[in-house]
């Protein structure tokens, strides 16, 4: 329920917004285990926007993500 107030919020005109909502996804995937898939899953679908400050903090959020659960979705970098 929250990640998709989260997703429609990165979808806003207004780049503060998106960006703390992108930030939020992350926030979500680092401190819920049992969501960072979904969270993952979403910051996927954000980056295929192509919306130049969208995928830029996608991919900063999904750093971090690396770095708590390494080796885990590496293999996003080969999607």
């Amino acid at each position: 329920q929250v990640l998709s107030e989260f997703r429609e919020y990165a979808s806003e005109v207004d780049i503060t917004v998106v960006r703390h909502s992108v930030r939020a996804i992350g926030q979500a995937a680092i401190k819920i285990d049992r969501a960072a898939e979904r969270c993952v899953d979403c910051l996927l679908e954000l980056i295929k926007t192509k919306v130049n400050y969208v995928v830029q903090e996608a991919i900063v959020v999904i750093r971090d993500i690396f770095r708590k659960y390494p080796g885990k979705y590496e293999i996003i970098i080969s999607d």
